[in-house]
């Protein structure tokens, strides 16, 4: 989505752009893998019993989808790398420039980032620059996808209790089969990644705005200090 694309200059824009849309795309189809297994519920649950094979169908669907696009993100985030040695990549000279630290304590003051995820990839881009934070990346992508595995393989092993509508019945009793812990391993995951992109792209954003002298993401125009 916009708000959360990166930017480092607009020779990266387009390979950005398709990391961003395949790492929402991932994030979508896990959604729709949960909404599928809430509809699976409902039924079992209903008043009036019918199949849920086709929900249960739709969830391992969603779920593998979820991987493929986790997959051909960790591909865009190699081509990113590998276009950052064609170019002969360097950080914006804004990164030694520009308060990281006071940045962030304004970002955060706007909800505009979370100040944990905030901390983490200020460190990286000072430690390492961008290509660590790339790197910091590809790590993520991969456990994502691991996790959504395990998960997957989890749903697969369950389509007996499926077609016998007891799948409510796993988790309510937590019996054998129960999901529910990789299901959430997989959803913490998440919303840590989620943090730590998006706050990546406001820094890499905001270094590009102001290396290139366009205004502040900010209604206040942020310093520049010699570090």
């Amino acid at each position: 989505m916009g708000g959360q694309n990166h930017q480092p200059c607009r020779q990266y824009l387009p390979i950005s752009t398709q990391l961003s849309r395949f790492i929402s795309l991932s994030r979508s189809d896990l959604e729709l893998a949960n909404i599928a297994l809430e509809d699976l519920i409902l039924v079992e649950i209903g008043s009036k019993p019918e199949s849920g094979v086709d929900f249960y169908d739709e969830i391992n669907r969603r779920l593998s989808s979820s991987g493929s696009n986790l997959l051909q993100a960790l591909s865009s985030v190699q081509e990113i790398d590998k276009r950052m040695d064609e170019l002969d990549f360097v950080d914006l000279p804004t990164l030694k420039t520009i308060d990281i630290d006071q940045l962030g304590i304004r970002f955060v003051g706007s909800a505009i980032v979370n100040i944990v995820a905030w901390q983490k990839i200020a460190e990286l881009m000072k430690s390492g620059g961008f290509r660590l934070v790339l790197e910091d990346f590809a790590n993520s992508i991969q456990l994502l996808y691991n996790l959504t595995q395990n998960l997957l393989k989890k749903m697969e092993g369950l389509r007996t209790a499926a077609e016998q509508l007891r799948i409510s019945d796993i988790i309510e009793e937590n019996l054998p089969g129960n999901f529910k812990n990789i299901f959430a391993q997989l959803y913490t995951k998440w919303a840590e990644f989620n943090q730590s992109f998006l706050a990546s792209s406001m820094l890499s954003t905001e270094l590009w705005y102001a290396a290139n002298g366009y205004s502040s993401i900010l209604p206040v125009k942020i310093e520049e200090i010699a570090v």
